[in-house]
C-alpha cells in the first residue's frame, strides 16, 4: 500500500511539475498557431487564433492600471474583438471591433485581480489568443 501511495505522489507531482513548468520556456505546435507559454511563477497562458499565436498579440501594461492596451505584431492579423473574463470565467467586459490593429480597453472599472484575456483574429471566434491580464 506504501509503495502505490509513493507512486501516485511521484506521479502526481510530474504532472504538476509539466502544468507549471517552472521558472519558464515557451512551446510552439508548429504553423496552427496552438502555443503555450509557461512564465515565472508557473502561468500557464494558451493561443491559437486561426495560425495566429500568442506571440503576435502585445497587451500593454500589464499590470494594467486605467487602461489596457491590445494590438497585434503580425501584419495579417486583426483584431476584430475581446473578451476578458474572472477566475469564475464570466465575461467581466467584451466588445466586437472591425478588424483593427490596436484597441485600448478602459479597465478602471474592474476590481484588482487576475483576469483572463480572450483576443479574436481576423472574425475567428472560435480560435481566441488568451493572454493573462493583472488588474492593478
Amino acid at each position: 500500500m506504501k509503495k502505490i501511495t509513493l507512486l501516485f505522489l511521484l506521479f502526481s507531482s510530474i504532472s504538476l511539475w509539466s502544468q507549471t513548468g517552472g521558472n519558464g520556456g515557451n512551446t510552439n505546435n508548429g504553423n496552427n498557431g496552438n502555443n503555450t507559454n509557461t512564465g515565472s511563477g508557473g502561468t500557464t497562458i494558451l493561443g491559437s487564433g486561426g495560425g495566429t499565436g500568442i506571440e503576435n498579440i502585445s497587451t500593454y501594461p500589464n499590470p494594467a492600471g486605467q487602461n489596457l492596451t491590445i494590438s497585434t505584431i503580425d501584419s495579417s492579423a486583426s483584431i476584430s474583438g475581446y473578451s476578458i473574463q474572472n477566475s469564475s470565467q464570466v465575461a467581466v467586459l467584451s466588445q466586437s471591433t472591425s478588424l483593427v490593429n490596436s484597441v485600448t480597453v478602459d479597465v478602471s472599472s474592474l476590481p484588482q485581480g487576475t483576469y483572463t484575456l480572450h483576443v479574436f483574429i481576423n472574425n475567428d471566434r472560435n480560435n481566441p489568443v488568451v493572454k493573462q491580464i493583472v488588474k492593478q
